[in-house]
């Protein structure tokens, strides 16, 4: 099959965590996790190809949702030193609003809440958010989450990364342009 290679943008967002000098492996793998599912969360409430998705159950299990692989969260670093590092690219600018908004609600991740803010900003700026116009629509998370019956699932997710030992210290986004293989 013939491949074409197109310049995509797509969103990085770093997260620096701050964590014991050998957290458990448990640990981590938890967190990463919840963020994947954080993410599919995001990806299905704003992408209009999952609208007629139905919250359920399996939703929490590693193959319940049907995100199509040009919408995976994908890894472009991870650094386990002091502090633990973690890049992620993501495809869904719905995705990365909705992630964000979520992860400013997590108590226990003291963040400045202005510079979240502000990132939020810089990508509505960068990708002029308003032709999207799911996110004109719903201002806000609650909206959003409830337009989709989805609020349960939204407190669970703001609950387990409460949860998390690893406590998130600074957070920065970017747009990239990713070589694209056309038939991913």
């Amino acid at each position: 099959m013939y491949e074409t290679i197109n310049k995509v943008k797509y969103f990085s967002l770093k997260l620096q965590f701050i964590e014991n000098k050998y957290p458990l492996l448990l640990d981590i793998s938890s967190l990463l996790y919840d963020l994947v599912l954080t993410h599919d969360f995001s990806v299905i409430i704003t992408e209009k190809e999952y609208f007629n998705y139905e919250f359920s159950q399996y939703f929490w299990y590693r193959q319940g949702r049907p995100i199509k692989p040009y919408h995976r969260i994908r890894t472009a670093k991870i650094i386990k030193e002091s502090p633990l590092v973690l890049e992620v690219i993501i495809a869904s600018l719905g995705g990365i609003w909705v992630l964000l908004q979520i992860i400013d609600k997590v108590q226990n991740w003291p963040l400045n809440r202005e510079k979240l803010k502000l990132e939020v900003e810089k990508l509505r700026c960068e990708q002029q958010i308003l032709r999207n116009e799911l996110l004109i629509k719903h201002e806000n998370l609650e909206l959003l989450a409830e337009s989709r019956r989805a609020m349960r699932e939204v407190k669970n997710l703001i609950e387990r990364l409460n949860r998390s030992p690893l406590i998130l210290q600074a957070i920065d986004t970017n747009i990239v342009k990713l070589e694209n293989k056309g038939d991913e």
